[in-house]
């Protein structure tokens, strides 16, 4: 399939008749109407549309870049980093990459210098969030020294602190997600030791503020105390007042959520709630709330019963994410979120839809938490419903599974004891005579975020 194919199959109505209303003649109006044709039929062979429509292969070809290039300006204009983001949203890394190069050739003939620390700050920025297992840390460095470089003379340590930490940050997210936290700890804190040391030289406030954000993340993935990240983001709290307004009102929403998730590790329920709701109480909510931000809101609106926001929370900032064209590990995140919704509020049939929309994933669409992340779905789906004796059945296979000598990390710590807690109490629930009263007090479950696991048994 060509870049154009895959690109078009994820529009939404609103797309596709932009995609329609394209000013086009001649060839290119014959490819784009037999694309709006045939494109989403399931039996459509893209390969055999050249000879159908009297054209050469490598002159299909050619329209085919040439409209991918009309409709990507037709939606985006000349905004890289919306163009980019866009993209890569829909999950579509290959093009991603395409577009990156097509946009670098045709930046670098410009003679513009701020079109081109536009582009390159865009293509860094894009490639910094890249999906697990795309992102590739190189190429993402790459672009961070380029953008340096179209600094110029305008180049300040600030700057090449943004791109330094801005890039351990991903890298560093990458290797908690491939489940490498204990073999890549070492270098993480490290990184972090090596600036904190150059910014006691020189460090301005805005170059402190990475620094702490940074640092926050790294506790996040790779240490244990709430205290010490909700310390570190505070600070950058606190910074946000000596830096400027435009960093500010991009930073402060974020700064917001992740205060938020810090009090929820920290098990201070309520204290979490009111960040999230001074976050999303903000103009930039809108705009700048991503799955992962209202996932952790929604998800602590069901630790604190309050259902009714959860709701609001779902329909308004999460539901998109479901539909077609969104990256599909988004999704499985964002159906995890309306999956506990769902459990939470005894909506057993509409999560069994959810339930088997998660199931449909195949296993090298996942990573090996995300298999985790099904089996735990489909323990507490089917506890929370009263079916104790098929989660008991499921709760023991899936203590096997993670007693496999692959499958033992960090990561999976809590949900091995979350298995044996339900086959135990499944096991009390379906055979009255069993006293497992002391063996479930004796496996002690994980609190914070994981509590909103826990509250369904």
């Amino acid at each position: 399939m060509s870049y154009l194919s895959d690109f078009i199959k994820t529009f939404d109505d609103k797309e596709w008749a932009q995609f329609r209303s394209l000013d086009l003649v001649g060839k290119e109006e014959l490819v784009r109407d037999a694309f709006v044709r045939y494109a989403t039929s399931k039996n459509f062979n893209e390969l055999k549309l050249p000879m159908a429509l009297g054209i050469s292969p490598a002159h299909f070809d050619k329209i085919n870049s040439i409209l991918l290039d009309k409709i990507i300006r037709q939606l985006y204009g000349g905004d890289y980093l919306l163009s980019l983001r866009s993209i890569l949203r829909k999950g579509l890394s290959q093009l991603l990459l395409h577009e990156i190069k097509i946009m670098e050739r045709t930046v670098l003939k410009s003679k513009d210098k701020q079109q081109h620390t536009r582009f390159y700050l865009a293509a860094f920025e894009s490639l910094r969030g890249m999906f697990h297992p795309h992102y590739n840390s190189k190429l993402t460095g790459l672009y961070g020294k380029k953008y340096l470089q179209s600094l110029g003379v305008k180049r300040k340590m600030t700057d090449e602190v943004y791109v330094a930490l801005g890039l351990h940050q991903s890298d560093m997210l990458a290797q908690s997600v491939a489940g490498n936290e204990e073999g890549f700890r070492p270098k993480a804190f490290s990184v972090l030791k090596v600036w904190e040391k150059k910014l006691r030289l020189s460090g301005t406030p805005l170059a402190w503020f990475h620094y702490y954000f940074t640092y926050s993340s790294y506790i996040k993935y790779y240490g244990s105390e709430a205290s010490e990240f909700i310390d570190a983001l505070l600070r950058c709290a606190h910074l946000l007042k000596e830096i400027d307004a435009d960093t500010r009102a991009a930073y402060a929403f974020r700064i917001y959520c992740e205060l938020g998730f810090g009090y929820i590790e920290a098990q201070d329920f309520k204290k979490a709630e009111s960040y999230y709701a001074k976050a999303y109480s903000r103009a930039e909510a809108k705009t700048e709330s991503r799955a992962y931000q209202a996932g952790c809101y929604l998800n602590l609106c069901l630790i604190n019963k309050n259902h009714k926001q959860a709701e609001h929370l779902f329909h308004h900032f999460l539901d998109k994410y479901l539909q077609s064209g969104v990256n599909r590990s988004l999704q499985f995140d964002v159906l995890l979120n309306v999956l506990m919704l769902q459990l939470h509020t005894g909506k057993f049939e509409k999560a069994f839809v959810y339930l088997q929309q998660m199931q449909a994933y195949k296993k090298n669409e996942l990573s090996r938490m995300g298999q985790v992340l099904i089996r735990t779905c489909e323990t507490l789906y089917f506890y929370a419903m009263g079916d104790f004796a098929t989660a008991q059945q499921i709760a023991g296979k899936n203590v096997k599974f993670l007693n496999r000598k692959e499958n033992r990390n960090e990561q999976t710590e809590y949900y091995r004891s979350l298995f044996q807690f339900v086959f135990l109490l499944a096991k009390q629930r379906t055979h009255p005579a069993y006293k497992a009263n002391n063996a479930v007090k004796e496996i002690p479950l994980k609190g914070g975020m994981y509590q909103v696991f826990n509250q369904l048994l």
